[in-house]
């Protein structure tokens, strides 16, 4: 994400409208992400206006002046891409008085570090099972045990214990409690996707969008080649097709509206070429 904040206003009402904003979209966003802005904020404001926990970012600056004497002119990393991080630079012959640009430079096996993260337990659904509840287990050992430090370990153990009993029963499912359990995982949670809140569908669209995108450009030109000739063609054929890359429910879903509008696309091929 790049950002502009307005400048000479520091953590000004309009600038922090800007980083409510940015915040939300960063909370659509699936996997990891980097903010690249003229903050126009020194990095000590940034963090301590509690933006930084807000969005679970690490900032990342250059030791030198970026702007006149300030550093205005920084990097926002999510936490779980913040090991990759090598440094930042301030390049000195960027040209863009009075700002210098900076780089972010960062590893690029990002995904091969793993770190031990703790097992969680299995969900509890909230849904209530059909008919009366069965008879609650008795906590008069764990109540018993609660003051007394030097069992408080074993007495928290049977409290867990007996209440993923009870969470087992509501579920008619396996939650019964186990020992506490670490495992390697990669750092990097989750693979970014390209588009924010983007699934099957919404990326078919996007694809038919650009045909369109192209299709129109082509159809501007008078002096069109053979292969260009064979590209707008291609994009109006395939695009009565589009709907067959999504999962058959999607496919019924999708189809007569691909085909209205793969049929108005079609309306403006040109003569050349139509293939009868």
């Amino acid at each position: 994400m790049s950002l502009f904040l307005r400048c000479t206003e520091g953590m000004s009402e309009a600038n922090q409208a800007i980083l409510e904003e940015a915040s939300a979209a960063l909370a659509t966003v699936v996997g990891p992400w980097i903010v690249a802005a003229d903050w126009n904020i020194s990095p000590l404001v940034l963090a301590e206006s509690g933006w930084l926990k807000i969005v679970g970012g690490i900032l990342f600056a250059s030791e030198l002046a970026t702007c006149n004497g300030n550093r205005y002119d920084y990097f926002i990393v999510h936490k779980s891409l913040a090991h990759a991080v090598i440094g930042v630079q301030r390049i000195e012959d960027g040209g863009c008085n009075p700002h210098w640009p900076t780089r972010l430079i960062m590893r690029g096996d990002a995904r091969r570090f793993a770190i031990r993260k703790l097992e969680r337990p299995p969900k509890v659904e909230a849904i209530l099972p059909h008919g009366p509840s069965r008879p609650h287990p008795s906590y008069d050992d764990v109540f018993a045990a609660a003051h007394d430090p030097s069992i408080a370990n074993a007495a928290a153990t049977a409290w867990y214990t007996k209440a993923r009993q009870e969470f087992s029963e509501l579920a008619q499912t396996d939650l019964s409690h186990k020992p506490i359990q670490f495992k390697w995982a990669s750092a990097v949670t989750k693979v970014a996707k390209p588009w924010t809140g983007a699934n099957r569908t919404s990326c078919m669209w996007r694809a038919l969008a650009r045909r369109a995108d192209d299709v129109a450009r082509l159809l501007l030109r008078t002096d069109l080649r053979t292969s260009e000739y064979a590209a707008l063609g291609g994009h109006l054929a395939q695009s009565f097709s589009a709907h067959l890359s999504l999962a058959r429910s999607s496919q019924a879903q999708q189809k007569d509206e691909v085909h209205r509008w793969a049929t108005a696309l079609d309306m403006q091929r040109i003569p050349e070429c139509k293939t009868g």
